[in-house]
């Protein structure tokens, strides 16, 4: 492989810089949290320095005698001291819980609340304080936290028989919210007293005043065992940049990652919420968009006090929405030689040269849906190294049999193997490492750069906690050196045109190192140019790929061979001049056409004619 771009390597290369920067960035945060913390606890009615508070930290841990009176000593670390710290990891928890929904819902406005978890523990708090459930051996704050994961297990449970995709889980959890936001106010309204109804309120609008050390230890203890699944799974964030389906391609298991940090973030936020009130969950509020979906270990502001919360009955206060960047593609850069042309096909590396009974294939597959037979009964064994096209009208099944070759559909019958084991059987990881997908549409409103997207691919190679090595760096930088990419590797997708997005799809499919290349109508909404030059790269590489694909003539012209789809079945199936001809137009597509062996290399070149 030849050296790394200049591009690529001075990106890399200030990102190495970037490490003590920021490990400055996190000390001095550090500093600041624990300033702030000593400042907030100087607020109040009595007059407290913030030497003072150094002064009964410093004799409460150990490091010398206080020479505070003992009220003052008592203020300090048994009432303010544990509000403050509980405000602060209230706020670190509810960050933690917002970046979280905000990547896994890939939605700018997610946090807490669309869990329904503050409703329910509202809820659960009512229900003790004022129907007296639990005679009295139930506390307020196991109210609250039973309130918030019944909350819970009724958005899971309702979103999992809606189809548990991700706007069932939003839907869900609003109707969740607004269902225990009115029976917060249904039992409020019947069967609370004056004195109830005010206790009722004033823990509603978030309360600190009962807080002990107790409360600080149990709620930090909930934040750092959810923050070490967190980061455990902040690669696997990443990898939702483009939706979960994207996700499913690179490795992803995402119905058990969704499971397992939707209930670890249910979790926290239940525990903070009984613990300060429920409008702690109003404290997190995201006024910027996440920055590749990185989960990150917050530093939350000392002395946080629950902001206002949106009482039964008067709606949430509206949240800012910034709209994804927006730019037009830059077409500086370009190079003299970049019209598209036919070269020979290259000859596949060894490490491709598979015999017949290995490789990806198909057989009699078959898939319904909304009771229409989609599938039926298909065939396909892409030959090892060749460039496949599938031809069809529109609904005839194109897309849901790469989805199924993928394996992120099951077909309902048949099977699909690869090297001869099924692929039901392989684990997500093991597939994404053989076989990439590139989609029509690729869509994030994440500010990613061309590199940050191509390492995307890398994530099916790399474990848990892993930092990136000198294999993914080589793999990323021959992904953006075969597609043409390197000098673009620090520009921002969103400025990107068409062609050249689907290009770097192609580069991260690239970097995961695949033996398949799945290709989902990469063509569509291309120009003349980026159609010829897109094909022509596919075209050109080692691997064995299958192209979903609309243009007869695009077929013919890149394409070693074709099969034709009708109304889910596969009517033809050989080389370009096989199966490109007039009769087979006209029978699958109804329209007239005259095919002539005037192509490259004598292909079929297809010219329609208008109806009789």
């Amino acid at each position: 492989m030849s050296g790394g771009s200049p591009t690529v390597e001075r990106t890399t290369e200030v990102r190495r810089v970037g490490a003590p920067v920021q490990a400055l960035i996190w000390t001095g945060g550090l500093l600041l949290l624990l300033l702030s913390v000593a400042v907030a606890v100087t607020i109040g009615p009595a007059r407290i320095s913030v030497p003072d508070v150094w002064s009964a930290v410093a004799s409460h841990l150990g490091f010398g005698a206080s020479e505070l009176s003992p009220i003052r000593d008592g203020i300090i670390w048994n009432l303010r001291m544990p509000r403050t710290l509980l405000a602060a990891v209230c706020g670190a928890g509810l960050a933690v819980c917002g970046t979280v929904m905000q990547s896994l819902l890939r939605n700018p406005l997610a946090d807490p609340f669309v869990l329904g978890v503050s409703s329910g523990a509202s809820t659960g708090a009512v229900v003790v304080v004022v129907l007296g459930v639990g005679g009295g051996a139930v506390s307020l704050s196991a109210g609250a936290f039973a309130g918030a994961i019944c909350s819970f297990a009724l958005v899971m449970l309702l979103s999992h028989t809606l189809g548990a995709t991700t706007d069932r889980v939003v839907l869900s959890g609003v109707a969740a919210m607004q269902l225990f936001s009115a029976l917060t106010s249904f039992v409020v309204m019947t069967s609370a007293d004056a004195e109830q109804t005010r206790g009722v309120l004033f823990w509603l609008l978030g309360s600190l005043s009962g807080v002990g050390w107790s409360e600080v230890a149990l709620c930090t203890a909930v934040l750092a065992g959810c923050l070490v699944v967190c980061l455990a799974h902040a690669r696997t964030l990443d990898a939702f940049a483009f939706g979960q389906d994207a996700a499913a391609a690179l490795g992803v298991n995402v119905a058990r990652t969704r499971i397992v940090l939707l209930c670890t973030t249910a979790l926290l936020t239940a525990a903070l919420v009984s613990s300060a009130g429920r409008s702690a969950s109003s404290a997190w509020c995201s006024r910027t968009r996440p920055r590749a979906h990185r989960l990150r270990a917050p530093a939350a502001a000392a002395g946080h006090r629950a902001g206002r919360c949106d009482l039964p009955g008067l709606g949430r206060h509206p949240r800012p929405h910034g709209p994804g960047p927006a730019g037009g593609a830059r077409r500086r850069g370009h190079r003299a030689d970049r019209r598209p042309r036919l070269r020979p096909r290259p000859v596949p590396h060894p490490e491709y040269v598979m015999s017949a009974s290995t490789g990806l294939r198909a057989e009699r597959v078959g898939r319904a849906a909304g009771g229409r037979l989609i599938l039926d009964g298909v065939d396909i064994t892409p030959p090892p190294g060749a460039t496949v096209a599938l031809l069809g009208p529109n609904g005839s099944g194109k897309s849901t049999l790469l989805r199924i070759l993928a394996g992120l559909l099951a077909p309902d019958t048949g099977v699909v193997t690869l090297d001869g084991d099924p692929l039901a059987g392989l684990g997500r990881r093991t597939v994404a490492r053989r076989i990439a997908v590139v989609d029509q549409h690729a869509v994030t409103q994440v500010d990613l750069s061309v590199l940050d997207v191509v390492r995307l691919g890398r994530i099916p190679h790399r474990r848990a906690w892993s930092a990136p090595d000198r294999a993914d760096e080589e793999a990323v930088t021959d992904a953006l050196r075969r597609t043409g990419l390197a000098d673009r590797a620090a520009q921002s997708w969103h400025t990107l045109s068409g062609g050249e997005r689907q290009r770097v799809q192609i580069a991260r499919a690239l970097a995961q190192q695949p033996r398949e290349l799945l290709l989902d109508e990469p063509t569509n909404h291309l120009d003349i140019q980026h159609q010829l030059e897109l094909l022509a790269l596919v075209a050109e590489l080692p691997l064995t790929s299958v192209i979903a694909l609309h243009d007869l003539n695009l077929a013919a012209m890149f394409c070693d061979r074709i099969t034709v789809m009708r109304a889910g079945r596969v009517v033809a199936g050989g080389t370009p001049a096989e199966v490109i001809t007039q009769e087979l137009i006209e029978d699958v597509y109804g329209v007239r056409a005259v095919v002539t062996p005037d192509g490259p290399d004598g292909r079929p070149s297809v010219r329609f004619l208008p109806r009789r």
